[in-house]
């Protein structure tokens, strides 16, 4: 089980899925996690259309919590 935040990229023209949106809902939800659908995208979203993935991944990124560990990196040495 994964206990981290989780973020599913799927492209809406994905042709290993009968159903992308479907997939990636259920995939998100196993893995309490969230989904976002590329549009116009196959199986590579983040190759194809990075100028929409990159943003999606920053953000996500951005919104998780500091942990203790990262605060101790970002600290100046003494």
């Amino acid at each position: 089980m994964v206990n981290k935040p989780a973020l599913v990229l799927i492209g809406s023209k994905d042709l290993d899925f009968k159903d992308p949106q479907g997939e990636a809902k259920r995939l998100a939800e196993a893995l309490h996690g969230k989904y976002e659908i590329i549009e116009n995208a196959g199986h590579y979203p983040h190759a194809e259309m990075p100028e929409v993935t990159i943003p999606l991944i920053l953000n996500f990124l951005q919104a998780l919590p500091e942990t203790s560990q990262e605060k101790s990196w970002q600290q100046e040495p003494a």
